[in-house]
């Protein structure tokens, strides 16, 4: 993941490993990647396949002229303060506050959520639960830490996402651009129609 002083964001995950043929018919396994861009300068959202090489761009709608602009809130609470009053303001969520800790060297504070309006207090209610746990860094503007627990009679799941070898710098531009031998491919709206330029 990087993020610049833009506010540009670029995820990049795994997709898994594949076979690909070269013109010359020599097979080698290649590790695909699904890389995400989402730039706010630009208004577009860039989906970028390294399997195919193509890039998906994702142009929002034009708002209709009768509607009227959005305002322009000046909102001066914290990162973390916004995300968690938005988080807290869930209809069938309740949700605990876990104070602070410190991660990956960064002040983090916690919340967390349980479906439901009940969370577990005693080990008939803890037979079956489920709850989401999010530490957030105002000092990086992100959520550093989130997992999710699931249980019941059956079976316990845990997964959880760590932000990791932080490097506070400006990254490199040419993370946000698109690759020169990409083929790219717009869709006017989610779902809508590939569109060749």
């Amino acid at each position: 993941m990087a993020r610049d002083s833009q506010g540009r964001v670029r995820t990049d995950n795994s997709a898994g490993m594949y076979k690909a043929k070269s013109p010359d018919s020599q097979q080698t396994e290649v590790e695909r990647h699904i890389i995400w861009i989402c730039d706010p300068v630009s208004k577009n959202s860039i989906r970028l396949d390294t399997g195919d090489k193509t890039a998906t761009i994702q142009r929002p709608l034009p708002r209709p002229p009768r509607l009227l602009p959005l305002p322009v809130v000046d909102d001066q609470r914290s990162f973390c303060t916004r995300l968690f009053e938005s988080r807290k303001g869930l209809r069938y969520t309740r949700t605990e506050d876990l104070g602070h800790q410190i991660i990956e060297g960064f002040d983090a504070v916690g919340l967390r959520e349980w479906p439901g309006s009940l969370r577990p207090t005693n080990a008939e209610t803890q037979a079956a639960f489920s709850y989401k746990d999010m530490w957030c860094s105002d000092q990086l503007g992100a959520v550093i830490l989130q997992w999710h627990v699931t249980a019941n009679a059956k079976f316990s799941n845990k997964s959880d996402t760590l932000m990791r070898k932080i490097q506070r710098t400006e990254p490199n531009p040419s993370l946000f651009q698109i690759p020169s031998d990409y083929t790219i491919l717009e869709r006017e709206q989610p779902g809508g129609p590939l569109l060749r330029p």
